[in-house]
């Protein structure tokens, strides 16, 4: 899920499926504090925890502190999870038999397979998330013993009925009420997206579009705040995009791209085969809050 083997010296895991995209150098999970409690109506921000090795805070994969089960638990928040997981020690402590299955792939294709607990409900800053079928998976088995347990994953179908940004600068994930979305959209650039529902309807992705500078042809990335390389590209979306590459395909010069909300970005992707165009992650987002309204289909990005 979730643990994504990174850049060449960077990814450690393999996500999942084409929701647990990749994850990377995942690291020592802090807890995540609240901000600022709230009702439920209300404005909720919460502080992020680094996931990485023990000592190490500065690490672009974070974490986030919920309730579950009326004990608080440290999961991994992954835009590009695609599920909501919890562990199996978690699933015992809800009263939930595992069971059925959920399948999907990575975006390199591989099947992934888990169990599901159906109603799962996770409290974040004082509100109550339901999450209609969350998957069973015990992380601990992908990550390097360095690493500390966490719980789960928080994804962006955690959110399909909450509005949330994801400010990456401030490291903090914020829980938008009606007025705060309306105030934070007024200045943030709208992306262009589509929504993806794999996993027979219950997991969910977000793409945006990309273009060449000077081109036409459209592509699109998985947004993967999970994934700490700036871009991965299918070998047939570098064709599509006239990148610079080696003989041997494996490593392109910079690229000029025209991301709508991103603006113009210059980035050097790595090429991999994928069951898609490209992902973008952490490395291409670190100076940008994303705020994702995914029930309206729509995801906006504010410059820090």
């Amino acid at each position: 899920m979730f643990v994504k083997p990174c850049t060449p010296n960077v990814r450690l895991f393999t996500k999942l499926s084409l929701w647990l995209l990749v994850a990377g150098s995942l690291g020592c999970a802090t807890g995540s504090n609240t901000l600022a409690n709230s009702t439920h109506l209300e404005r909720i921000e919460l502080a992020t925890g680094s996931f990485g090795p023990a000592g190490v805070t500065d690490t672009p994969h974070r974490t986030v502190q919920v309730t579950i089960a009326g004990k608080p638990r440290t999961l991994l928040l992954d835009s590009g999870g695609g599920l909501t997981i919890v562990s199996s020690r978690v699933a015992a402590e809800l009263g939930c038999q595992p069971h059925g299955r959920f399948t999907a792939h990575r975006m390199t294709n591989e099947r992934i397979d888990m169990p599901v607990c159906n109603d799962v409900t996770l409290t974040l800053g004082g509100r109550d998330i339901r999450v209609p079928v969350a998957g069973v998976f015990d992380l601990a088995a992908l990550a390097p013993k360095e690493f500390p347990v966490v719980d789960g994953v928080v994804s962006l179908q955690t959110f399909a009925h909450t509005p949330v940004t994801f400010d990456l600068p401030k490291r903090t994930l914020v829980l938008e009420s009606a007025e705060s979305l309306s105030q934070r959209i007024a200045t943030a650039k709208p992306m262009e997206v589509r929504l993806s529902r794999p996993g027979a309807g219950v997991a969910l992705d977000v793409f945006i579009a990309a273009r060449h500078a000077t081109g036409e042809e459209k592509v699109w990335f998985i947004l993967d705040t999970g994934n700490d390389t700036a871009l991965i590209l299918a070998p047939h979306a570098v064709k599509a995009l006239g990148a610079n590459c080696s003989a041997d395909g494996k490593s392109c010069g910079p690229l000029n791209l025209d991301i709508p909300g991103l603006g113009a970005q210059t980035l050097s992707p790595h090429v991999r085969e994928l069951i898609y165009d490209g992902n973008i992650g952490v490395s291409a987002l670190r100076n940008y809050a994303l705020t994702f309204d995914v029930a309206n289909g729509q995801v906006w990005a504010t410059p820090r």
